[in-house]
């Protein structure tokens, strides 16, 4: 499985993928929020994983990342939510001491989706009606 890392942003939305193993897969994705971005996500994705399955991991839940979110969604992909402070967590343990960037903070998101195996349901979104999971912060 491959798990793509997003960091979401009024403007853009940031994207690293990442291998099972933790290892980044090509080089990162940045796209315009808008309605082109779905498939720029899909089309760069595809060509890192195939037809593996794929895990997006949006950090902060309904906020900034929920419309790429509802889309994903749509388009038949699993998508979790990654808390801040699981993502800030993991930023400190794989970065520079001080380092921040977009692409950074994509890697940590997914890494901390990586450090879960188990993702408890949480309900359903209010736009799309589809099943999104929250992972389970145990205080970081």
């Amino acid at each position: 499985m491959v798990t793509v890392g997003i960091d979401p942003h009024k403007d853009m939305h940031q994207a690293v993928a990442l291998a099972q193993d933790g290892t980044r897969l090509g080089r990162a994705k940045k796209v315009q929020t808008g309605p082109e971005a779905l498939g720029q996500l899909l089309t760069w994705i595809r060509a890192l994983a195939g037809n593996g399955p794929v895990l997006w991991a949006i950090e902060g839940g309904p906020g900034l990342g929920r419309a790429i979110a509802d889309a994903l969604l749509g388009a038949g992909q699993e998508v979790v939510w990654v808390p801040p402070r699981a993502m800030a967590a993991h930023r400190k343990l794989s970065g520079p001491v001080g380092a921040k960037s977009d692409v950074i903070d994509a890697v940590a998101i997914a890494r901390a989706a990586l450090a879960t195996l188990t993702w408890p349901a949480t309900g359903s979104t209010r736009r799309c009606g589809r099943c999104v999971r929250w992972w389970a912060c145990a205080r970081i």
